[in-house]
């Protein structure tokens, strides 16, 4: 009985040994990312991809391993490698091959009898092809439409300093001058005087016209007396350091950022001649009117002819993924290309799988490629392989041109010269019905020339705030005396 009893208990102890470690080794594969291809499986998986740097680059005549190189087989690589433990050559095998367009390639991946198991390229996913059968793992690169046109500085000219603005805000600024300095002086000299005589308002408003100016160029003091006329000036003088503050850093900008031709937008493209894989001419004339030529695009020799048309003028622009576009650009002799720093059409490039590939790999890549986005791996690749510190695409991002200062963007400030115009005419207004009131024949008889002093004492001019250069004008004395005399008999 006893000795059945310990070979009992050795045999529970055994059990338990062995359940333990069991357990382990499964927690050991479920932490794994590693996920071996099944025995059943078709292995070597075939990797399709075409050359078309920098998603992809490869050999038409090798399909050694040192011939593939490119972000796209970056990415496949790493996972596969390092991730899934493949070995290049047994489990997977990368395979160029040629085909019309990069869009037609997954044909070769969905169908049963297809010759690839997987490509990767300058690879889109679209609804289309994922209707289509294509199984996608998650985005590893967010991409665009690539505006590339010629690098063409424009050399300043002897206009330059009237760019700061649009032609409607110089206009609103012309009408400004002109028009404001008459409303000011009749503000100021109607709430003193009943009456103003047309000589002295040709007088009045030839002097309110400069020192006008003269608050709106350097912020100076109009020496006006009256709460009407300073109320305006006040606002006049917050408005114009808005204005001079904005032109001046809008000119010195103009002045030292280099500056481009007249396209800056693919808007700027339409009526020209342009360049366009197939798959794009649709949606770019249904989006934005922009009919194109169709470029025939099946290797990165093809990309280059078309580009050189761009450099020597034959069309004037080529739309292609901002990826490859940039590539080329960042390399082009002379910088002669520029890549636009505008994001059209925005798009997410993904490794593609055929149906028949199992779901657990395609979800190890997907798992894989948030890691590497998070951790900023993907991006320093995609920084490598795009030659994203070339000097050429540095002129590219700072070659837009700088937005103009546009009435509609400030016209609030004449609106506020607009409500201090209104009350200042109610407080002259006021001004002149409390003078009414207390003398029924206040100013009746009464000029600006015999209210006009013969000399005016400086140090009242003083007092008051005007400057030496103004202490002689025709506004000033009509001012200072009628000032002096209070309300002109009230």
């Amino acid at each position: 009985f006893w000795s059945m009893k310990e070979s009992i208990q050795d045999l529970f102890r055994v059990l338990t040994l062995l359940s333990a470690i069991l357990s382990v080794a499964y927690a050991q594969n479920v932490d794994a990312p590693a996920t071996p291809a099944p025995e059943d499986a078709k292995t070597p998986y075939t990797v399709c991809t075409i050359p078309l740097e920098p998603m992809a680059y490869c050999d038409l005549n090798s399909n050694a391993s040192s011939s593939f190189s490119g972000l796209s087989i970056q990415v496949f690589r790493d996972i596969a490698d390092d991730v899934l433990n493949w070995k290049e050559g047994v489990d997977y095998q990368f395979v160029c091959v040629t085909t019309d367009t990069p869009t037609t390639l997954y044909e070769r991946v969905v169908p049963e009898d297809g010759d690839c198991d997987a490509f990767i390229a300058s690879t889109t996913i679209t609804a289309e092809r994922t209707e289509n059968g294509v199984v996608w793992a998650h985005p590893y690169f967010d991409g665009s439409i690539g505006v590339i046109v010629r690098s063409d500085p424009k050399s300043s000219s002897g206009w330059a300093w009237t760019r700061p603005f649009t032609w409607e805000l110089w206009l609103a600024l012309g009408v400004t001058i002109i028009f404001l300095p008459l409303i000011i002086y009749y503000l100021e000299v109607l709430s003193i005087t009943r009456q103003v005589t047309a000589k002295d308002s040709v007088k009045g408003y030839g002097e309110a016209s400069w020192r006008t100016m003269w608050v709106m160029i350097q912020g100076e003091t109009m020496g006006v007396t009256n709460l009407a006329a300073r109320v305006v000036v006040i606002v006049l003088s917050f408005a114009s350091l808005i204005i001079s503050s904005s032109y001046t850093a809008n000119l010195a900008a103009f002045l030292t950022i280099k500056s481009y031709g007249e396209i800056n937008s693919i808007k700027d493209l339409v009526g020209m001649s342009v360049s366009t894989v197939e798959v794009y001419q649709d949606q770019f004339l249904r989006r934005y009117g922009l009919r194109t030529m169709e470029a025939n695009i099946s290797s990165f020799d093809d990309i280059k002819r078309e580009m050189a048309d761009v450099a020597a003028g034959t069309i004037t622009g080529f739309l292609i993924d901002r990826e490859v576009a940039q590539y080329y650009v960042a390399q082009w002799p002379g910088c002669q290309l520029r890549l636009l720093p505008q994001i059209t059409e925005p798009f997410n490039y993904g490794l593609a799988f055929g149906p028949s590939m199992p779901r657990d790999i395609v979800d190890a890549f997907s798992l894989s490629i948030m890691q590497n986005q998070e951790d900023g791996t993907i991006g320093e690749w995609g920084d490598t392989y795009l030659m994203s510190s070339s000097a050429c695409l540095q002129d590219s991002d700072t070659s837009q041109d700088i937005a103009q200062l546009s009435f509609t963007q400030v016209y609030g400030l004449w609106v506020m010269i607009g409500g201090a115009i209104g009350v200042g005419m109610l407080l002259m207004g006021g001004k002149r019905l409390h003078k009414w009131r207390r003398n029924r024949n206040w100013g009746r008889d009464q000029s600006l020339h015999e209210l006009e002093p013969a000399e005016s004492d400086p140090g009242t001019k003083f007092a008051r705030g005007d400057s030496r250069e103004t202490k002689h004008s025709d506004l000033y004395s009509i001012e200072s005396h009628l000032y002096s005399r209070g309300s002109g008999g009230s």
